[in-house]
């Protein structure tokens, strides 16, 4: 009889452990599936967490959260400390190792933002993801989290694992909003890079993405019957050039912009930039690019270049466009020199585009080489030939000495040695 009330208790406590278990993974799904995490949401999941590795993990996704917001180091340090401590506390449990893969992807995103090296951490972050799924084999969260490093590593290299795992992780979880709004805004990049590359590497990418096009389209649709309710899914949209017409981006933006007014989000202005672009950029609607940009919020660089622009093309008159361009230099004083000094060149005062840009060149020693290959450029337009390609010929052979094998990695350059060789009749 003792041996039979042990074994019950055996049993209840197995189930009652599984059943917190259950409910915790509800409520972390609840963190999963978000894109905003308020600090009230972290007390309110801790407060309902059954288990203490779940609290643990949420306490270190709080300070998580505070980083990425505030790339505070100290915050960083502290996620670090408690992903670190639940993984030696509860080593066959996956969450340490996803919330340290999370924090390290993170970090690598920023560091490569800064130009520093970035490449270590993420790939640290995938050994972290590996070991979850070790632990937790098809966890939509971990293959969905370990998609996005993948695709984080190199942003300017296809890489089929990232929409591989994102699309394992929209698999093994029906409704996971995030995997599909994911999957359709990477593999619209990966689509964007393919048109840049040589006939070899796009038919490459043809061969792995057959139907490319439509599948993005599907992972969009997929996400918005899901939740229509995310403007991000909207933005993406708007960014897939060769998917959507312009109108089409338009309306979703439209869209996008009155779901990101209403919820007061700071990336309000993010959209509606982007809407005037199109409208700039793509249609050539200059009056609404110009009403739109009366209608925004702040002063942006870009919307400010916008607005110049469609002054200029609107034909109104000259000091009313240089007062256009004028107040883009009080914006961001390096772009304004420079689209000054395409605005006397378009205007055909050379003099002063060539003043302006020698003061762009001033403003920083990068670009120096560009601003030569721009003399060039503006020497021919003054029908002096000669005196251009000698200043091309210059260009590439300080480029030979200064960059090597590697010239033809740089713009500035590859213009040059192609506009010389045009002259030269190759």
């Amino acid at each position: 009889m003792t041996r039979l009330l042990f074994f019950l208790l055996g049993v209840s406590l197995l189930l009652s452990c599984a059943n917190h278990d259950r409910d915790d993974e509800r409520l972390l799904w609840e963190y999963y599936s978000g894109f905003t995490y308020p600090p009230e949401l972290f007390d309110s999941l801790i407060r309902e967490a059954r288990t203490e590795k779940t609290k643990q993990f949420f306490r270190g996704m709080r300070c998580f959260e505070k980083y990425d917001q505030f790339d505070s180091v100290s915050c960083y340090d502290s996620a670090r400390f408690i992903f670190d401590a639940l993984i030696t506390q509860e080593p066959d449990s996956y969450l340490g190792y996803l919330g340290k893969g999370i924090l390290l992807t993170e970090r690598g995103r920023k560091d490569r933002g800064k130009e520093q090296l970035f490449r270590p951490f993420m790939d640290s972050a995938e050994a972290c993801y590996r070991l979850a799924a070790q632990r937790q084999p098809n966890h939509g969260a971990v293959y969905y989290y370990r998609g996005r490093n993948q695709y984080n590593i190199d942003l300017d290299t296809i890489n089929p694992l990232a929409i591989a795992y994102l699309d394992t992780a929209a698999q093994i979880r029906a409704g996971f909003f995030k995997a599909n709004e994911r999957s359709a805004e990477f593999l619209s990049h990966y689509l964007d890079l393919s048109e840049k590359l040589d006939s070899n590497s796009h038919a490459r990418f043809r061969s792995m993405f057959p139907s490319a096009e439509e599948r993005i389209k599907y992972y969009f649709a997929r996400s918005l019957a899901i939740d229509p309710g995310w403007y991000q899914t909207y933005q993406g949209i708007a960014k897939a050039t060769h998917v959507y017409s312009a109108r089409e981006r338009i309306d979703f933006l439209s869209r996008g912009i009155a779901l990101a007014v209403s919820k007061k989000s700071r990336d309000s202005l993010d959209l509606m930039l982007a809407l005037l672009h199109i409208y700039h950029h793509d249609l050539h609607d200059f009056e609404t690019a110009r009403s739109l940009f009366e209608s925004l919020p702040g002063t942006d660089a870009s919307a400010q270049k916008s607005q110049a622009w469609a002054t200029y093309y609107l034909g109104e008159v000259p000091e009313e466009v240089r007062r256009e361009f004028h107040s883009l230099r009080q914006v961001s004083r390096e772009e304004g020199i420079y689209e000054l000094f395409q605005y006397h060149r378009l205007a055909g005062a050379y003099d002063s585009a060539q003043w302006y840009l020698d003061l762009w060149k001033k403003t920083n020693p990068a670009h120096t080489f560009g601003a030569e290959y721009e003399r060039a450029k503006l020497l021919l337009l003054q029908q002096k030939e000669g005196a251009a390609r000698a200043l091309l010929q210059e260009l590439a052979d300080r480029g030979a000495r200064q960059w090597g094998d590697e010239r033809f990695n740089h713009p500035e350059y590859a213009k040059a040695y192609f506009l010389l060789n045009y002259f030269n009749g190759y």
